[in-house]
């Protein structure tokens, strides 16, 4: 910009000079010749400026292409980075709620023991209600149905006993859902003992009872009874 007003002044100061036409004439074109040298070099020297302005502003958007270039990678290398990180936060993550939850179902205590509230009955046929609960860790034994509900998937282990109270066949079964898994065949002229131990794999919600197939006169408290626990939960 300083270049060009220089030349518009030399220019206005060529246009102004006096003197007279004839007498100095010589010396004003000479003068006007240097001027005109003068103000051809100062043009030169501008468009070589103008030359290296362009091509440092070349430069200067190519170095910015590439920085914005260097930079856009390098936040997509971070972003990268941080979308494997929050995956191995979230896998983590699962691992510790399964982990969790697997301890969850192997602190978990389900057990109950259950027998006759009265010392002597006559149990008739069908499902023998133990009325009486000795415990019932999971509260899982109902002692007005005498029905197990298993609260959990899992292993478990059931023992029935009998004590006749004198003559009769303590015929008891185990069911689940209303279908038998195990018979019992016994036969007694005189007060007897008849138990089994069995163990089960059940699904939430699947019901046991014990099933009798015949009316039976029985020794009630802590002679028959009816247990079962949890061994393992899945």
């Amino acid at each position: 910009m300083a270049i060009t007003r220089l030349a518009l002044l030399m220019t206005v100061t060529l246009v102004l000079l006096p003197g007279a036409e004839g007498q100095h004439s010589d010396f004003r074109q000479q003068r006007r010749a240097a001027f005109r040298m003068q103000l051809g070099r100062l043009r030169d020297m501008h468009k070589q400026l103008n030359a290296k302005v362009n091509a440092l502003e070349g430069k200067l958007q190519t170095i910015n292409n590439n920085l914005i270039s260097t930079i856009s990678v390098a936040e997509g290398r971070l972003q990268t980075k941080e979308n494997n990180l929050q995956s191995a936060v979230n896998a983590l993550q699962g691992s510790v709620q399964a982990m969790s939850s697997k301890i969850a179902l192997l602190d978990q205590i389900v057990y109950f023991m259950a027998t006759f509230a009265a010392p002597s009955l006559t149990v008739g046929g069908g499902t023998v209600v133990f009325n009486k609960v000795l415990m019932n860790t999971g509260s899982a034994y109902n002692p007005t149905t005498g029905v197990f509900t298993a609260p959990r998937r899992g292993l478990y282990v059931f023992l029935v006993q009998t004590f006749t109270n004198g003559k009769g066949n303590p015929n008891w079964d185990l069911y689940v859902n209303g279908q038998m898994v195990l018979r019992s065949e016994s036969m007694s002229v005189s007060s007897t003992s008849n138990e089994y131990v069995y163990p089960l794999t059940l699904q939430t919600g699947d019901k046991v009872s014990v099933y009798s197939r015949n009316p039976l006169s029985s020794w009630g408290t802590i002679h028959s009874f009816f247990g079962g626990w949890l061994i393992r939960a899945f």
